[in-house]
């Protein structure tokens, strides 16, 4: 909350980018288990990397001994997986329609306030390189279009000095509102997280 200067602001695409294991899905289930769970609105999980757990996400939300409050808001998440840019882009389309985004067995009205996309690159970087410029852009249009409240995570790569950097080059850098960079040292158990971006910073 202090990097992100306040938390997850309405109408902003935030990416968590950083290498395997840095910890950018648990964040991103930490976040699904938090509105959902305290601020009971709905959450839609993009899971394209096959990461979302169910039993991680309740165990966030009320430790060993699960509660009817607890269930009761994980019924507030729909996870969506989706394995190509085109399924991505057909379940993001469907959340402006409720008819096709909304389960017919959930009871009530969906209060939609946060949408995931884990992990971006995993159905992105397919189609990177080659003759595939100016189709990627048109993806990243697309998909910049539709996302809101949103929550991204984004894998890294090696730039040529051998640091990392995130994934998905030029043509998705400017999209992100916020960036924030995950960091694990697995010899002493320890992570980092260095804001990259911010609409507050000049």
């Amino acid at each position: 909350d202090s990097l992100l200067k306040g938390g997850l602001k309405d109408g902003t695409i935030t990416e968590l980018v950083g290498p395997s294991s840095s910890g950018k899905t648990q964040l991103c289930m930490h976040s699904a288990a938090c509105v959902a769970y305290h601020h009971k609105f709905s959450v839609a999980y993009v899971d394209a990397s096959s990461s979302f757990s169910a039993e991680r996400v309740l165990q966030m939300m009320c430790g060993r001994r699960c509660s009817s409050i607890a269930i009761e808001a994980m019924r507030r998440i729909f996870c969506f997986k989706v394995y190509d840019v085109h399924g991505l882009l057909e379940v993001l389309h469907s959340l402006y329609d409720p008819a096709r985004f909304v389960p017919i067995s959930f009871p009530g009205p969906v209060h939609l306030r946060l949408v995931i996309v884990d992990c971006l690159a995993s159905v992105l970087s397919p189609i990177l390189g080659g003759n595939n410029a100016q189709g990627l852009c048109s993806q990243v249009d697309s998909i910049s279009y539709v996302l809101f409240y949103c929550k991204i995570t984004n894998n890294t790569v090696a730039a040529e000095d051998e640091e990392l950097k995130p994934a998905l080059g030029e043509s998705w850098k400017s999209v992100p509102h916020v960036r924030l960079m995950l960091a694990k040292d697995h010899d002493n158990n320890s992570c980092t997280v260095t804001l990259l971006k911010h609409t507050s910073l000049v």
